[in-house]
């Protein structure tokens, strides 16, 4: 269901026949990313501001899991939950770059276990969960970084959040800039 700022429904759209969407991120002004299974293979799916397929994106970079995110140019990030990785598509779909947060010279050490979420941001760039901290994944408990990328996977700045004592599972950019986080404190 695709509305207007007032939450006036514009249009609808079914996707069904792609498949089974599970996910969806935002891209900007070029629409949204959904994501989900085709049979058995995870797939990323481009849809315009009117509801309509721009492409299909569909490769070993893409697994289950929302840990992907649009960025304000067009291309898109994933990261691999267990290695630390994080690939850049353009928007074409194709692998240009990719980096690792765990390993990254300007990061800091931890015993990572597991990343994550990744949010692109307004402005440009994206922030990300190096480690989501679960404790069902052998987790610390609490997430204790945020780390912030531009668009060419260069680590601009980091925050260590540690002291907060929160488990941050999602992330998601806000329009006007900044991004929203929700998690737990135990």
């Amino acid at each position: 269901f695709i509305f207007d700022l007032s939450g006036n429904l514009l249009n609808t759209a079914d996707f069904s026949s792609l498949g089974s969407s599970y996910f969806m991120r935002d891209v900007g002004s070029s629409g949204w990313l959904l994501k989900g299974l085709s049979g058995s293979v995870w797939k990323i799916w481009h849809i315009d501001t009117a509801g309509a397929l721009r492409n299909t994106f569909s490769n070993a970079y893409i697994g289950p899991g929302p840990y992907y995110s649009g960025l304000n140019n067009g291309s898109f990030v994933t990261n691999e939950i267990t290695t630390g990785d994080i690939n850049l598509f353009n928007t074409s779909g194709t692998l240009i770059s990719s980096t690792n947060a765990w390993t990254d010279p300007d990061g800091w050490s931890y015993s990572y276990v597991g990343m994550g979420d990744i949010a692109g941001l307004a402005g440009g760039g994206f922030v990300v969960l190096p480690e989501l901290g679960r404790l069902a994944v052998g987790g610390a408990g609490f997430s204790p970084y945020l780390y912030f990328y531009d668009n060419a996977l260069n680590l601009i700045n980091k925050v260590n959040i540690s002291p907060g004592n929160i488990t941050i599972y999602m992330l998601v950019g806000m329009p006007g800039g900044g991004f929203i986080g929700i998690g737990n404190t135990d």
